[in-house]
């Protein structure tokens, strides 16, 4: 799969969840705790989704 989700929250409860689901069904693994982390990432790895 190509597509990649970025998921940016504070609370790790959050980003555990949405983790676990997208990695269930193929996505790979983008999480992070904050905006400017989030920033980073989507800067150096291009991403299909960000929440």
């Amino acid at each position: 799969m190509n597509e990649r989700v970025l998921v940016a929250d504070a609370d790790t409860n959050i980003t555990d969840v949405c983790r676990r689901y997208l990695e269930r069904e193929g996505y790979p693994r983008m999480t992070t705790r904050d905006g400017l982390e989030a920033l980073e990432l989507w800067r150096s790895q291009t991403s299909n989704l960000i929440c």
